[in-house]
């Protein structure tokens, strides 16, 4: 994973299960291993722009009818502001089709 991933995909379940201390255990490892072998530990965190994320919101609706969906920009911002900004973005271009 450190030397060839990504992503990490780190789960909470908001708001009943927040486990920060759990998190960064599990993150902590990664991150020295990415450094073991010459990567940053944001390299690891790659993410995806918000125009193809609304383009595949839009074919997945499309080829199969399911409406509801989460989009988690987690490795595409940096800050709650962005986060707003993300969702502002992607939800004017799905609207737009």
């Amino acid at each position: 994973m450190a030397r060839h991933g990504d992503g990490w995909l780190p789960l909470c379940v908001v708001p009943s299960f927040v486990g920060i201390d759990g998190l960064i255990a599990q993150r902590l490892p990664l991150d020295r291993l990415g450094r073991d072998v010459g990567r940053a530990p944001e390299e690891i965190d790659a993410g995806t722009g918000v125009t193809q994320v609304a383009d595949t919101i839009r074919l997945v609706h499309e080829r199969t009818g399911i409406d509801p969906c989460m989009v988690d920009p987690m490795y595409a911002v940096k800050t709650v502001d962005e986060t707003i900004d993300h969702a502002r973005d992607g939800l004017g271009l799905i609207a737009e089709g």
